[in-house]
């Protein structure tokens, strides 16, 4: 099971630190479906030049765990909040609440 998904995890995504993310992700697999359709809906906004990272982070204090997909891009920061705004309007605005706050969606410069 987790070799697999790494493996299909690997084709759209760099994976910060897999292990924890296949844990993560074995607890939570109530996200799968929208870690994978994800790549897509932010092709279809970003483009293709974009590198998509995936990375857990792990509050021990709060006992709070998230899952992160970056979006690594070229843009500048007004046309990248832009198109985070697109990428919200068009897909992650209607997927949001099903993440149950365990996963979010941000851009970083590459």
């Amino acid at each position: 099971y987790s070799m697999q998904l790494k493996s299909l995890l690997e084709e759209f995504y760099i994976l910060k630190n897999p292990f924890y993310i296949l844990l993560f992700l074995k607890k939570n697999n109530n996200l799968l479906d929208i870690i994978f359709e994800a790549p897509n809906n932010i092709q279809e906004v970003f483009g293709k030049s974009i590198r998509i990272i995936l990375d857990l982070h792990i509050d021990p204090e709060e006992n709070y765990e998230e899952i992160f997909i970056i979006i690594k891009n070229e843009y500048s920061p007004e046309k990248a909040i832009k198109l985070m705004d697109d990428l919200d309007k068009n897909w992650f605005a209607e997927v949001d609440e099903l993440t149950q706050g365990k996963l979010n969606i941000i851009e970083e410069p590459l």
